[in-house]
């Protein structure tokens, strides 16, 4: 946005950080998980490797079990559910993101509520 000034100008930096905060606060682990997700090779690729990610013994490749993921990663079980709840706060940080955009939120797709309904647009 900053080579953007079109853009930047338009921009409510308070609902970002909004959006961000409440993100954040709801998936504190989310860092975690991408990483132990996308670099599974790389954290088993040693034994030293291999041992870094195991939380007491054991060591989880990344697992579906009554609807929560869960990856091993930095010594602790990385977890996140995946269910109507995380939906229905995901659409409202992206409600949150679109509201920071108002001129360009009317050309976004439409975000779904946690029922699978169309939520609209802000």
């Amino acid at each position: 946005m900053h080579r953007l000034p079109t853009i930047l100008n338009d921009v409510d930096h308070e609902r970002l950080r909004d959006a961000g905060k409440l993100f954040h606060r709801s998936f504190p682990d989310h860092a975690q998980s991408r990483h132990g997700t996308g670099h599974r090779a790389e954290s088993t690729a040693t034994v030293e490797a291999f041992k870094k990610h195991f939380e007491e013994g054991t060591f989880v490749f990344g697992t579906i079990k009554d609807r929560v993921f869960t990856i091993s990663f930095e010594g602790r079980h990385r977890t996140v559910a995946i269910d109507r709840p995380t939906r229905c706060i995901l659409a409202g940080i992206a409600k949150n993101i679109y509201r920071a955009f108002p001129k360009l939120s009317a050309g976004l797709p439409p975000i779904f509520d946690g029922e699978g309904n169309d939520a609209g647009r802000p």
